[in-house]
């Protein structure tokens, strides 16, 4: 999975109320644990700020009292979300773009 679908799966398991080590989210994820504090600072960055705990038994948790969004994606739409994400990165042409996602969306 890319980084829109492995920074949206991190905020899901994070809204669960369990506390995960950056070890253990860069397991399930799949990447390494640099990755992990990376979409952690983009998340931040966006204004959605994960509590970190220091220490042998620390990690990241996500405490506001509310979930921000119920986030119900499958491994279809998390692609399909991505694709869109390389598109949009790569391509200068905003007609081209526009393209895309319909085209995506539909298949």
């Amino acid at each position: 999975m890319g980084k829109v679908g492995n920074s949206l799966l991190m905020l899901k398991l994070l809204q669960g109320g369990k506390k995960y080590s950056i070890k253990e989210l860069a397991e399930i994820l799949e990447v390494t644990p640099r990755q992990v504090r990376k979409y952690k600072n983009d998340f931040e960055k966006a204004g959605i700020y994960i509590e970190t705990v220091k220490g042998r038994f620390g990690g990241y948790y996500y405490d506001s009292g509310e979930k921000l969004f119920e986030i119900t994606f499958d491994i279809k739409e998390l692609n399909i979300l991505e694709k869109i994400n390389l598109n949009i990165l790569q391509e200068k042409n905003i007609w081209k773009i526009i393209f895309v996602i319909h085209y995506v969306a539909i298949v």
